[in-house]
């Protein structure tokens, strides 16, 4: 009968260990894709700035005048 109980304790230790080891393996993944989407977002970003710098030179160049541009920046990208 002792082994019986011994028994029961290793499998409900296993069974922790192997939850720990599930959660840890979807808090990576969520992780991964969290880091995925701010790198797109922040691409996303740096081509709009970059096209409307590109616009804003050429303009300049073109006519001499100067401008001032007021942008829509997203305040927080992800959790920064």
């Amino acid at each position: 009968m002792p082994s019986e109980v011994t028994n029961y304790f290793y499998t409900i230790i296993v069974m922790g260990t192997i939850a720990f080891m599930v959660t840890g393996a979807f808090n990576t993944h969520a992780a991964g894709l969290q880091i995925t989407a701010e790198t797109r977002e922040l691409k996303t970003l740096l081509e709009s700035v970059a096209a409307e710098g590109a616009e804003l030179a050429a303009l300049t160049e073109a006519t001499g005048a100067t401008t001032k541009v007021s942008m829509k920046l997203p305040a927080v990208i992800g959790e920064k």
